[in-house]
Formats: C-alpha cells, sequence, structure tokens
C-alpha cells in the first residue's frame, strides 16, 4: 500500500477542494460531522483531487486508499 501525503484544502467558488500525492486509487472521501460520528462515503474517485460542495455539511474529511 501507497502512503497518501501532500494533502491540500482550497476553497474555490464551486466548493472545498481536496489534493493529494501517492496512494494507489480508486480513493475513496468520507466525512463526519463530529469527532464521536462514524465515517460516512462521499465519494470514490480515481483523480487525487476531489471537490466538495460548498452546500455540504461542515465536518471532518479523509481519504481512504486501497
Amino acid at each position: 500500500v501507497a502512503p497518501l501525503g501532500g494533502t491540500t484544502a482550497s476553497v474555490t467558488p464551486a466548493g472545498i477542494v481536496l489534493s493529494w500525492t501517492g496512494g494507489n486509487g480508486p480513493f475513496l472521501v468520507q466525512r463526519k460531522l463530529g469527532v464521536t460520528d462514524a465515517w460516512t462515503d462521499l465519494q470514490t474517485t480515481a483523480d487525487r483531487t476531489t471537490t466538495i460542495p460548498t452546500a455540504s455539511s461542515a465536518g471532518f474529511f479523509r481519504i481512504v486508499t486501497n
């Protein structure tokens, strides 16, 4: 398994753009609303970038790789 690294976040009119390096796709983007909440799947992507729409709820995000 190749580790993920170099994760960045930026805000655009379309939403929050998450970008990263490393890892082997496909990548699973997950979110949880609070520290003690369970992770929920948002989307799967083969790219090393994804956009979370600004209309989404605030929370914690993570990228999971194979």
